[in-house]
């Protein structure tokens, strides 16, 4: 197809890649070298030549010459994950694996094309034939192989014969009003198979097609490029058409055809893009060599994905594989001789995808895609939505199990969920929700001792009235001291209520309890983690002359040595937060449980409450973000960034169910409006 263009027009534009230009006939001879320098390698038909180059003149020459070659070319984009470039080059094994000096230290074994040019200057400018080349070229042969996402966490290539790519020069003609005079645009990224529908709609058909030099077109600079390039065709997914300046579509007089493809097209965007020039959307999956079915030109009032293209047929069908009827929501199958091959090295994948076709000849397939589909009244396909959990984003065919299997491989990932969300209309994105990997107690409690060793350990306050470390979320700086000393006399008081006489305080911290309490009791013994607190607290107490009172280095989950059955209360205080995960919750309480005497009590206090975890985040953030999508997004980051324990009121009752115990839930007390009394209880 293409040498047939080269033939009828030798001198016309072919390629415009900005600093490099080549005519029809210029690009032939460039790729006509490559061809037999492959040839000349043994490369031929069913052999895969990786691609490893950005958007370029140089780049489109290299592909011809593969085909020509017979062989099928592997396109990898420069800018992919090195993980998944290396997946999808050790995948295909490609013969050979082109490239650039710059690049090719990133790719072992690769040949960059710099080194190669004075091999393929040597090499003859006619066309290869069937005699060049290693063996014959058939219809049948690869044209190429390309990589779509794959929900087990492995890039699957999606292998593609020439046979269909006829049938799309044919669709190109007959839809999208192409001549010689036409330019366009390679938008696509390399890696994607939109990039071969560029190619194809461009050189099979004698138009020129334009390269930009910019790697990344969104924006201001799509629409500089569109319309410095004087391009008149272009194929956009609608999240890039999406981006470009208000007045850019009356701007843009050149773009004569506009199709949008890859992803949903709202009616608003096919309204503003389809005044004075014909817009067409078009659908169809790798699988069936990049179209499948496109609309009527749009007006704006709706936008379905069409007709079948040329030489391609389509069923909806129900789940017993039966044609549905109009305006009923079925699968869509694709048929015809534009389906790929199948999978690269995945035959229970292919045979899976690719079916039998009960509507065809004998052998026939046909290829599920998992769309959900009906027709409309005007005899077009309308798309509904996925029956599986593929999304596609900007024009790429993404697996969020993909994405979902390799966050979770992380040793610090124990769960891991990727679903698309769309915050701001037409801006859809995947989102992550991972639950971590225990930290592991041990850990996390060194982490809280080395922090109130810090803090108490030099200070000269007094017993019992050091309040350092109780900063306010909200403003950052320190609670102040009257509404601390409110705090504090409330949780007295009420432990006060019970007529406590021995008494264990976990994580007695700087005796604000311990202070006002002990002396009115027979016994009072306290634990702590951190060693300072322990150290500081002992000669405060012998200051005093308190030998009824004792405390001990001890985590919370350690009660070495502390007597069964003896204390009537067990105060754990503003502490619970601090503790690693629920189940140390449990073995605390549990423990504790066993120290008790008959009828007595375990009194937690300053418990944050879980189920108010969102609103106490947007009352701290809301004074600082005030745009409502910021600060739905600074909340989120908040929630996921959330440290402490925090604890529902249920939790307490299903475990005084299970330990023969009542369970008393009283919210705080105090006159003063602080992050205390509004999202915590005792």
């Amino acid at each position: 197809l293409f040498e047939a263009r080269v033939q009828a027009a030798p001198s016309a534009p072919a390629v415009d890649g900005g600093d490099v230009s080549w005519t029809y006939e210029e690009l032939n001879e460039r790729a006509n070298r490559i061809a037999h320098w492959l040839t000349s390698r043994g490369v031929g038909a069913e052999d895969l030549v990786g691609v490893v180059l950005p958007r370029s003149a140089e780049q489109v020459a290299v592909i011809l010459g593969i085909v020509k070659a017979g062989a099928g070319y592997l396109p990898v984009d420069p800018d992919y994950p090195a993980d998944r470039v290396a997946y999808m080059l050790t995948d295909a094994a490609p013969r050979v694996v082109l490239t650039t000096s710059q690049l090719a230290s990133g790719f072992p074994g690769a040949l960059a094309l710099e080194d190669l040019t004075e091999d393929w200057e040597r090499q003859p400018v006619t066309n290869p034939t069937d005699t060049d080349r290693v063996a014959p070229l058939t219809a049948a042969n690869t044209a190429y192989t390309i990589y779509t996402s794959g929900s087990t966490g492995r890039p699957k290539g999606v292998t593609v014969t020439h046979t269909g790519l006829a049938s799309l020069t044919v669709t190109h003609l007959e839809r999208f009003a192409l001549s010689p005079d036409s330019r366009v645009l390679q938008f696509a990224s390399p890696g994607f198979d939109a990039a071969v529908w560029e190619l194809v709609m461009a050189l099979t058909t004698g138009a020129v097609l334009v390269v930009p030099r910019s790697r990344r077109l969104v924006g201001e600079e799509l629409a500089r490029q569109l319309a410095e390039r004087r391009i008149t065709h272009a194929s956009l997914p609608p999240s890039a058409l999406g981006t470009m300046p208000a007045g850019s579509e009356s701007a843009l007089v050149d773009l004569a055809m506009l199709v949008v493809a890859g992803e949903a097209c709202s009616p608003d965007l096919a309204e503003r893009w389809s005044q004075g020039r014909r817009m067409i959307n078009s659908y169809g999956p790798t699988e069936s060599t990049v179209d499948a079915t496109a609309s009527e030109p749009l007006s704006g009032s709706h936008v379905p994905i069409g007709r079948p293209v040329v030489n391609t047929r389509v069923y909806v069908l129900d789940e017993n594989l039966q044609q549905v009827p109009q305006g009923v929501a079925g699968e869509l199958y694709i048929a015809g001789r534009g389906l790929a091959r199948g999978y690269l090295n995945r035959p229970g994948l292919t045979s899976e995808r690719f079916v039998a076709n009960p509507f065809g000849e004998p052998g026939e397939r046909m290829y599920r895609t998992g769309d959900l589909v009906r027709w409309n009244r005007d005899g077009e396909l309308e798309y509904l939505s996925r029956t599986d959990d593929q999304v596609k984003i900007r024009g790429f065919r993404i697996e969020p199990g993909e994405i979902q299997a390799l966050i979770a491989r992380r040793p610090d990932v124990a769960q891991a969920v990727v679903v698309p969300r769309e915050d701001q209309p037409g801006d859809t994105r995947l989102v992550a929700y991972i639950v971590p990997e225990a930290i592991g107690s041990t850990e996390q409690v060194e982490d809280w001792r080395e922090l109130y060793d810090s803090i108490y350990g030099e200070t000269d306050s007094p017993l019992g009235e050091d309040f350092a470390g109780w900063d306010s979320s909200y403003t950052g700086e320190a609670i102040p001291l009257e509404e601390m000393r409110e705090w504090r006399s409330a949780t007295v008081e009420r432990i006060r209520s019970y007529a406590p006489q021995r008494v264990l305080e976990i994580g007695v911290g700087s005796g604000l309890l311990m202070a006002p309490l002990a002396q009115d009791v027979e016994s009072y013994w306290g634990t702590d983690l951190s060693q300072a607190v322990v150290t500081r607290l002992t000669g405060q107490i012998t200051d005093r002359g308190w030998e009824h009172v004792q405390v001990r280095c001890q985590s919370a989950d350690d009660f070495t040595d502390l007597p069964t059955g003896y204390f009537d209360t067990i105060v754990i205080n503003s502490v619970a937060q601090y503790f690693p995960d629920q189940d140390y919750l449990t073995s605390v309480l549990t423990q504790a449980f066993h120290l008790l005497a008959e009828g007595g009590r375990v009194v937690l206090g300053d418990i944050r409450h879980v189920g108010l975890l969102r609103t106490f985040q947007t009352s701290v953030q809301a004074p600082r973000v005030p745009d409502a999508e910021e600060l739905r997004s600074a909340v989120e980051r908040a929630l996921v960034a959330e440290k402490e324990l925090l604890v529902h009121p249920d939790y307490f009752t299903a475990f005084a169910a299970t330990h023969r115990a009542g369970v008393d839930i009283r919210i705080k007390r105090g006159t003063a409006h602080n992050e205390l009394t509004r999202h915590r209880y005792d």
